[in-house]
């Protein structure tokens, strides 16, 4: 399978149990098409405030030159 594909990350991430009323601080770097569908889960499933965690692209398939705070 080639970087950037599939879908292991998520899978693996998306195991990670919180207990309840435990305050937690994400942190996920990597491919940004990768990261889209957790930094949702990090948003709107686990209800994160933005303070709460930081999920950065630092690379993008097919694209040279990537700079995530384009976006």
């Amino acid at each position: 399978m080639p970087p950037g594909t599939g879908d292991l990350l998520e899978r693996a991430v998306r195991e990670v149990k919180v207990p309840d009323g435990e305050r937690v601080y994400v942190w996920l770097a990597g491919e940004a098409g990768q990261l889209k569908p957790l930094r949702r889960w990090v948003r709107d499933e686990l209800g994160l405030d933005k303070g709460d965690y930081s999920v950065t692209g630092y690379w993008k398939r097919g694209v040279a030159d990537y700079d995530d705070d384009d976006q």
